[in-house]
């Protein structure tokens, strides 16, 4: 969400999916899916080659609990989180309750199934320890112009995990190490990736919703058993809310 935001952490929330996008976003609510948008000729982020045209990923509400993400969690200053989406494309709004952390999933970091389980403790009413939401950034539409990302991998009940990092990747034929060893050869390959997709949707046309009940009943991604991770904190008594979960988390703003 900020370029500014420490801790950065990981978590597998459903439902997600995600997508190599160069314009668009979108995400889902009891998981997500994820995907890259690009870019139209006439978008403002559309640029010619030479330029690189950028890579806007994003989550779009699936409805289907079997589309999971792996997102990084950033503890921000909450002024940042209203500065976020300014000038953003992709449709993107935030929500605080659409995507599900899945607690004890292994791509959870224990340092944020540390947190949230402290929070469901000092929270009264919650029975739920199993799964808890973050503010999560969503794309509000699925435009033609979006590009699923490609499933990483699918868990034995049957769970599509896809981030935005490697997924990007294999939808360029590449790697995300790549990424790292040879800069000029990841971004050639994400670019002919991108171009492809461009003309591959450049005649498509959005059209409006389809009358009538939806396929997938919207729902509430939590109900008042299950934590909302929306808690505004001063900096050192967040340090001191680690400290009651076992983590030592020292942020510069303390003393405030």
């Amino acid at each position: 969400m900020s370029q500014r935001a420490t801790p950065q952490t990981a978590a597998l929330s459903r439902p997600a999916t995600s997508g190599p996008q160069r314009t668009s976003e979108t995400q889902d609510i009891q998981r997500s899916l994820s995907g890259t948008s690009v870019a139209k000729v006439a978008s403002r982020e559309s640029k010619p080659p030479p330029d690189l045209n950028p890579v806007n990923p994003g989550l779009v509400p699936s409805g289907d609990d079997m589309d999971a993400n792996i997102s990084s969690i950033y503890l921000v200053d909450r002024r940042q989180a209203a500065r976020a989406l300014l000038n953003e494309p992709r449709f993107l709004s935030m929500t605080p309750d659409l995507a599900k952390v899945d607690v004890d999933a292994e791509e959870t970091d224990a340092p944020v199934r540390a947190l949230i389980q402290q929070a469901v403790a000092e929270t009264p009413g919650l029975t739920n320890t199993k799964n808890a939401t973050f503010l999560q950034v969503i794309s509000t539409w699925k435009s033609c112009h979006f590009l699923p990302s490609p499933v990483l991998y699918t868990k034995p009940d049957g769970t599509r995990v896809t981030d935005f990092p490697h997924s990007l990747a294999a939808f360029s034929g590449t790697t995300d190490e790549v990424r790292v060893a040879d800069a000029a050869a990841y971004n050639a390959a994400v670019e002919t990736a991108v171009r492809a997709g461009v003309e591959q949707t450049k005649e498509c046309v959005d059209a409006p919703a389809a009358a009538g009940a939806p396929a997938t009943p919207a729902r509430y991604g939590v109900d008042k058993f299950t934590k909302r991770m929306i808690d505004a904190y001063r900096p050192c008594a967040f340090e001191e809310f680690a400290t009651r979960a076992g983590l030592d988390i020292q942020l510069p703003q303390c003393p405030n």
